[in-house]
């Protein structure tokens, strides 16, 4: 797949989407969150994030869920992100560099350190 193929509508800043559900208590069912935000990378098992930005969720009354998305190819990621309807994500390595290639805007920031670390 080419970078064309995947190529972001959203814009992206340097500095955020896996599907996912989120369960209640015992006996409840699964339901789909209002929002879903992920990390992509290759690997992304280390992250934190998912943690943090679930706590914040949580203690913020947000329904939304932070996941980790791993795939062998940024493009991947991105269709992947796009066919679950995210919201955002985060990019660590080694995409940060090649995000800059899908996206149709970057900040100046971005640019000029040349990698994408939010989008």
């Amino acid at each position: 797949m080419s970078a064309r193929n995947c190529r972001l509508e959203k814009s992206a800043r340097n500095g955020q989407h896996e599907k996912s559900a989120r369960s209640g208590q015992a006996g409840t069912s699964l339901r789909k969150p209002s929002a879903i935000f992920a990390i992509i990378g290759r690997p992304v098992s280390h992250s934190l994030s998912p943690q943090m930005h679930n706590a914040a969720f949580k203690m913020s009354g947000i329904d939304a869920i932070y996941v980790r998305l791993a795939s062998e190819t940024s493009c991947g990621a991105v269709e992947t992100l796009r066919s679950m309807g995210a919201k955002g994500f985060n990019v660590t390595s080694p995409y940060k560099e090649e995000m800059l290639k899908l996206v149709e805007s970057i900040d100046s920031e971005a640019g000029s350190i040349g990698a994408v670390n939010t989008v």
